[in-house]
């Protein structure tokens, strides 16, 4: 897990320090590398803790409509930006909500 929200931490921060503009429109999915993609669902995160009234996310393959890994990192959004974190809120990381496409 911690390998994960790590994962997520580091695709965010280096994402959100790029001058691209704000162009494209939140949809729900972030690549993280060739094998790995993060989807924000429109369905309430059942993590609990730090997550508590944030939707959940899930963790798949690109392409992969079923066997995601859920219960691990949860979003909402503020303003621009897409926050991420997990049960516990320890990881906290925002980005730009515009990375997010389809």
């Amino acid at each position: 897990m911690k390998k994960i929200v790590c994962a997520a931490a580091a695709g965010i921060a280096l994402l959100g320090c790029s001058d691209q503009p704000g162009s494209k429109p939140y949809t729900g999915r972030f690549k993280i590398d060739a094998g790995t993609e993060y989807v924000a669902l429109d369905t309430p995160s059942t993590i609990g803790g730090a997550c508590t009234g944030w939707s959940a996310v899930e963790i798949r393959k690109p392409g992969q409509s079923a066997g995601a890994i859920q219960n691990i990192i949860c979003w909402k959004r503020e303003g621009d930006n897409l926050i991420i974190t997990s049960g516990d809120g320890k990881r906290h990381t925002s980005g730009p909500a515009a990375l997010w496409t389809d």
